[in-house]
């Protein structure tokens, strides 16, 4: 496989399941290219008709548009699927940060964590976030194969007696 291809889709992905879902965005819109339109070569201009379809939502059209026309050329009608199972087969051996936390972030601080990620732990690892309530405030993420745990519930579990004993020395206080 063509390094070239995950080396482009890395550059603004963070987390496993955004960058299956490009690797399917680009497998519709090559299926559309070579077997609904017929032609052997791909081309951009494509795109717009792609649109017109109405079957993919913005996002993708806008990530189809950032590769360039050397991207494009490593795919052939004959060759396009097994490059792209290549891809997700290369997309599974990727470390993974895997991240627990209780909300859905914005995609702003999902990027922000995914460049720190890389840039202090490994330059391809990918984040695999699950969304926890109960974690209340905090995370939890796996390293090394211990539990980090930082969440406010831990905390107060963590914390329990001391914070019981403060509650009642308070108590005892105001009597």
């Amino acid at each position: 496989m063509d390094e070239r291809i995950l080396q482009t889709l890395l550059q603004n992905s963070y987390t496993h399941s955004e960058l299956l879902h490009k690797v399917g965005i680009i497998k519709e819109f090559l299926e559309f290219i070579f077997f609904t339109k017929d032609r052997s070569e791909v081309d951009k201009s494509l795109i717009k008709e792609w649109e017109s379809e109405g079957s993919v939502e913005q996002k993708g059209l806008a990530l189809l548009k950032t590769f360039s026309e050397d991207f494009w050329k490593l795919f052939s009608r004959d060759s396009f699927y097994k490059v792209l199972d290549s891809v997700s087969e290369d997309i599974k051996e990727l470390s993974v940060f895997p991240l627990v936390i209780p909300v859905d972030l914005p995609e702003q601080n999902i990027v922000e964590i995914g460049k720190w990620v890389r840039s202090e732990i490994d330059k391809k690892m990918l984040l695999d976030i699950d969304i926890d309530q109960s974690l209340s405030v905090g995370c939890q993420f796996v390293w090394e194969d211990r539990l980090h745990d930082f969440s406010l519930s831990h905390f107060f579990n963590k914390q329990q007696k001391e914070i019981h004993h403060l509650l009642h020395s308070r108590m005892e206080k105001e009597k």
